[in-house]
This record gives C-alpha cells, structure tokens and sequence, in this order.
C-alpha cells in the first residue's frame, strides 16, 4: 500500500514562510477596507516669474504646495465601493491630519507638508476598532520638453524611462483657464484611473486641449501607485493611492510666432 505523507509535512523549512505568506495574501484580499486617492504636490505654472500670474491652479482644482485627496469604502468587490463611504475615520497623511469625512472623501491642504522627491511618508487611518496604513513613496517629478503647439492638434509628451504607472495631466490658457483635464473625482474614478495598464512611456494630450490662439501651461504629474506589500489592513486588491509631483511647461499659439 502506498502511503501518501500529509502535504505540510512535504513542505521543505521554509514551507511556515510560504503558508504564512498565503495567509497574508488572502488576508489582504478579504480586508473590506477600501482606500482610492492621491497625494500630490503641485508648482505652480510660472514659478519664479511674472508668467506665473497669468494661471489660476483654481481653475484645475488644484492647491498650490502638498495635498491628499482619499476616498475609504467598507467593500467586498468594485461594484460596492461607491455605495459604502466610510464616514468617521481619522486620517494622517505623514502626521498631519485631514478633513472632511461626508461622502467617505478626506482631504488635506494645508502649508503642514513639503514634498520630498524619494522619500516614503506613511498615510495613516483609524477606524473603529482598526489602525489601517498605506507607505506612499514619493518619486522625482517628471522631466517633459513643452511641445510645439499647433491649434485643435493633439500633443505626445514622452515620459519613457521615468518609472511612472500613470499621468495627471492638465493644460492652462492664461486668459480662458482650464481646457483640459484628466484628473478623476468619485471612488469610482480614482479606481479606474489606478487598475489596469502598463508603466507611462507616453501621454496624448487631445485636441480639444488647444482650442485656439493662446498661451498655453501643460502640467504633467508623473504618478506610483501603491502595492499590496505597502498596505497593512487595507483592501489589497482594490485599494491603490497614487503619489507625485506636477509641473508645468508653458507653450504658445499664434503668440510671438
């Protein structure tokens, strides 16, 4: 009679690791706590001279220096997260508080937080019974060329090589404001914007972008977003915060051409 020996006792010494692993895995999965957001910091277009006040970063929705926006959802699946805010957490994003809690969205925007390119800050969230934490690793803002503009024509900028999952992208007009932008708003959204596609080599900016003649300040955030191993109870498979730093260029059309 062949005897088979129960599986764990096949595992080689390490087999404790691989099965504690599993578990975490699972673990994750199983976490109802969903996080969707962004910490960005934003220069604005025009710093360190006069063309600076030319562009309104309100226009975009955007604040001048370091903020978070974070979406939380008590959730078993996609289809929940926007049914299911979580409204009375506490949030820390690198030990300043946030605000906010209707609608499960929390924000930060105050002068507390200076970006630093490669750093790693930890968002920190309470709820319950439960102490949540995602490390958000800050990368390098990006390097773009300001393209040649030409009116109701598309734009590339490349941003191969940088190491980005993806691109907030908006454009300015100095006298007309926002034209474009890509920026995500609900859970459902930031969710979309944060699963599925490859690293950015690079960004289409559309046609509708460059309506006319104009000046134009295309600001470009190159984006990592977080992974499983940087979540402690949170939802691993839903949950993902991106983090980075937007700058602009400034180009023209039918100006000084």
């Amino acid at each position: 009679m062949t005897r088979t020996l129960p599986l764990l006792l096949l595992l080689p010494l390490g087999g404790c690791d691989l099965f504690n692993s599993g578990t975490d895995i699972v673990n994750g999965l199983l976490n109802p706590l969903v996080a969707e957001g962004m910490l960005l910091a934003t220069v604005p277009p025009g710093s360190g001279d006069s063309a600076g006040e030319s562009f309104s970063l309100a226009d975009a929705g955007l604040d001048e220096g370091t903020s978070l926006t974070l979406f939380l959802a008590d959730a078993a699946s996609v289809t929940e997260i926007e049914n299911a805010p979580v409204t009375d957490a506490t949030v820390f994003i690198h030990g300043e508080e946030a605000s906010g809690g209707e609608g499960g969205l929390y924000t930060y925007a105050g002068s507390g937080l200076t970006y630093e390119e490669g750093a790693t800050w930890n968002l920190d969230v309470d709820v319950a019974d439960t102490s949540a934490r995602a490390a958000l690793h800050l990368p390098q803002e990006p390097t773009f060329t300001a393209p040649t503009l030409t009116a109701n024509t598309a734009v590339t900028v490349d941003l191969t090589g940088q190491g980005f999952n993806s691109a907030l992208v908006v454009v300015l007009e100095a006298t007309s404001g926002l034209t474009y932008s890509n920026q995500p708003t609900g859970i459902r959204e930031f969710y979309d914007f944060t699963h599925g596609g490859d690293d950015v080599t690079t960004v289409e900016i559309p046609a509708e972008a460059f309506p006319g003649d104009g000046v134009y300040a295309i600001g470009i955030a190159g984006l990592v977003h977080t992974v499983g191993d940087d979540l402690t109870e949170m939802n691993t498979g839903l949950t993902s915060i991106m983090s980075g730093k937007m700058v602009f260029e400034t180009a023209t059309i039918g100006i000084g051409q």
